[in-house]
């Protein structure tokens, strides 16, 4: 199956399950070291998780889940910050697919799905 027959094949609403994790110090870390992370006394002191801590378990879920994809998987995608996590806390990322389109005047013709993510502790 190609590449383009398997994207056309993926519905809108399709559900892409759900991931949990740990926020460890590690993770937090190895997070805030990624972004450039400045504001380190959040981490050390308050032992709060920087925002996005999550965020790149979002690509990954597609990826998990169509393995043939290798577009922008970030693509229109909102983020909103309510409550900052502890250090130790477990959290649920949940998705599904909330629209899918080639971008025009791509010479690639590369595909690209735009998720619904929602991340909360448990």
């Amino acid at each position: 199956m190609s590449l383009e027959s398997d994207f056309e094949a993926i519905p809108i609403g399709f559900d892409l399950g759900e991931w949990e994790m740990v926020l460890d110090e590690k993770t937090i870390n190895s997070h805030a070291d990624l972004m450039q992370w400045q504001a380190r006394e959040v981490i050390d002191k308050l032992h709060f998780a920087p925002p996005g801590t999550s965020i790149n378990m979002h690509p990954r879920m597609q990826f998990a889940k169509f393995t043939n994809l290798r577009s922008a998987i970030w693509a229109k995608s909102e983020h909103e910050f309510l409550k900052p996590f502890k250090l130790g806390t477990k959290i649920k990322i949940r998705g599904r697919i909330v629209d899918k389109y080639i971008k025009r005047g791509d010479s690639s013709k590369s595909p690209s799905l735009r998720p619904w993510m929602r991340t909360v502790k448990y």
